[in-house]
C-alpha cells in the first residue's frame, strides 16, 4: 500500500495523466487530498444466487453477499461492494485455496484497519471549491495552448468558462 500511494503521489504532482486500478479502498482517499484526482468505478450489482438463471459456481457459497452482475457502466465514485477484488477473483480460474486465503487476509485487515470515507464537512466544501478552481485553471491552460484560436474566440471561451464557474460556485454556496 505504501509504495503504491507514494508512486501515485509522484505521478499526481507531475500532473501525469494516469489511470490506476485498485481494490484497496484507502488508496481512493487520494481524491480527498489532491484536486486533480477523481475516483471512478465500474458499476456492479449484487444478486442472490437463487435469482441468477446461470449455474452457481462452487465458490459462491463462500461469499454470503451473493453474486456480482457487471453492468459495464463507468460511474463517478468508489464501489460500495465489500471485498470486490476477491469477489471478482472468484469468477477467475484462481485456485480456491488462494481465494480462501485472500478472504482470511481481508478479514484480518478489516479488523485492523477501519476505512471510512470522509464525511461532508466545511472542509469538504472548501475542498470542492479548490477542486473547481483547479479545474478552471486546467481548462484555461488548455485554451491558451490552442494556437489556432483567434483573440475573439479565446475571449468567448474564457467568458463561457467564467460563467460556468460562477454558476456552479453560487449553486454550491446556496446548498451549504
Amino acid at each position: 500500500m505504501g509504495i503504491c500511494w507514494a508512486m501515485s503521489e509522484v505521478l499526481i504532482t507531475k500532473r501525469a495523466f494516469t489511470i490506476l486500478a485498485t481494490h484497496f479502498l484507502p488508496l481512493t482517499g487520494l481524491q480527498d487530498l489532491y484536486f486533480n484526482v477523481a475516483n471512478y468505478t465500474f458499476e456492479a450489482m449484487e444478486v442472490s444466487a437463487e435469482s441468477e438463471s446461470s449455474q452457481a459456481t462452487p465458490s459462491d457459497d463462500q461469499m454470503p453477499e451473493g453474486r456480482l452482475r457487471y453492468t459495464h457502466k463507468l460511474k463517478k465514485g468508489v464501489t460500495e461492494i465489500k471485498n470486490y477484488g476477491i469477489r471478482m477473483a472468484m469468477l477467475s480460474s484462481l485456485p480456491s485455496s488462494v481465494i480462501h486465503r485472500a478472504m482470511q487476509l481481508a478479514e484480518e485487515i478489516d479488523q485492523r484497519v477501519s476505512f471510512q470515507p470522509p464525511a461532508t464537512t466545511n472542509e469538504g466544501i472548501h475542498q470542492n471549491y479548490d477542486r473547481r478552481c483547479y479545474q478552471l485553471v486546467h481548462r484555461l491552460e488548455q485554451l491558451v495552448s490552442h494556437e489556432q484560436l483567434s483573440s475573439a474566440e479565446l475571449l468567448q471561451h474564457c467568458t463561457r468558462l467564467k460563467e460556468q464557474f460562477l454558476t456552479v460556485t453560487e449553486s454550491s454556496a446556496e446548498e451549504s
